[in-house]
């Protein structure tokens, strides 16, 4: 769940924007350049951002405290 997945929808479990939807789609072919796309549980508001390189993604996720539940990973019972 810690892990960071370019273009892949997620659900943001911890941390800021937290129940919110999130998708990272690469904007420049592997070369670096990522969009960070932010939607609310209803869909009724949203937000991007951009970085442009993997290494500044990682930071912005780290900044942003994110525990995130990719969609095509299964939650385990506790």
């Amino acid at each position: 769940m810690n892990i960071l997945k370019i273009e892949a929808k997620g659900s943001i479990l911890e941390g800021e924007f937290k129940n919110w939807n999130i998708f990272v789609k690469d904007i420049n072919n592997g070369k670096g350049a990522y969009l960070i796309l932010l939607t609310s549980p209803d869909n009724s508001k949203g937000y991007d951002d951009w970085v442009k390189n993997f290494h500044d993604l990682e930071g912005y996720f780290k900044e942003a405290n994110w525990k995130i539940l990719w969609l095509d990973e299964k939650m385990l019972p506790s």
